[in-house]
């Protein structure tokens, strides 16, 4: 989900008076989340363009490709990497995950794919993401050059 992606929200939890957030995200090869779950959300990809493998629950692996659908209940534990030169899709998720990517990226220049950080870049606003990774049980990871418009 924010690995090195450029996400663009296309209906705000405000817009919906909190009901869901709609983000397209791009996201280029290799980007993996950890297995990880929301108690409280459900969470659903609509692959536009690309190739994803999904883990869910026993860990099973579930290959998509642009068309698919793919509905995790919440408390299931899941995780995708992205298989294609770069991947497309809708995420239909809840308020709770719009403010894990913002708090967790920055504002982007242009709506492209960030470039890959150096090591040693700092992750943009490590306290917050912090704070809302630990709320919202998501496993702190690597977050650098994660942008958003």
């Amino acid at each position: 989900m924010v690995f090195r992606g450029l996400a663009v929200f296309k209906v705000s939890s405000e817009q919906t008076g909190g009901a869901f957030s709609l983000a397209e995200q791009l996201l280029p090869e290799g980007v993996a989340t950890p297995l990880h779950s929301q108690p409280q959300d459900d969470e659903t990809f609509y692959l536009l363009e690309g190739n994803l493998t999904f883990y869910l629950g026993d860990g099973r692996p579930l290959r998509a490709s642009s068309g698919a659908t793919v509905h995790v209940l919440k408390g299931a534990a899941h995780a995708y990497r992205v298989e294609s030169e770069t991947a497309r899709m809708l995420v239909l998720t809840t308020p709770q995950h719009e403010r894990f990517f913002r708090a967790a990226g920055e504002p982007a220049r242009t709506r492209t794919l960030p470039r890959r950080s150096r090591p040693g870049t700092p992750r943009p606003r490590e306290g917050s993401l912090l704070s809302i990774a630990t709320r919202d049980t998501w496993l702190k990871r690597e977050v650098a050059n994660f942008a958003l418009t």
